[in-house]
């Protein structure tokens, strides 16, 4: 059964898209956004940027996302306002773990959470 979020992740993988936008657009999905987008977005070869704010990914969501940007170096900026994260101490952990990595030239600060 195709979904919009299966047939986003197979537009990912078949494309040359070097970044994405979906702000706001996916909130009612929650962490399910970037579980279902993480395998199209790990080996993406040109993938380079990827917005997804106030989609609350939560907690489950940004360890997803520090999977994705661990894995695929290419992707140098994230933009991940609104997660709806249960506490400052898993955004610090967050902004620790990655700041290990040197391809993050870009990850802007989340302001609402």
């Amino acid at each position: 059964k195709k979904t919009i979020l299966s047939s986003l992740a197979n537009f990912i993988k078949n494309s040359s898209i070097s970044s994405l936008s979906i702000k706001q657009t996916m909130q009612k999905m929650k962490s399910k956004l970037l579980i279902e987008l993480k395998d199209a977005l790990i080996e993406h070869p040109y993938f380079s940027s990827l917005e997804i704010d106030n989609n609350s990914i939560g907690d489950e969501g940004i360890q997803v996302l520090y999977q994705i940007l661990s894995k695929n170096n290419n992707i140098n900026g994230v933009s991940f306002d609104g997660a709806e994260l249960s506490s400052p101490a898993i955004l610090l952990s967050f902004i620790n773990r990655i700041s290990s990595k040197p391809h993050s030239n870009c990850i802007k600060k989340p302001k609402d959470d």
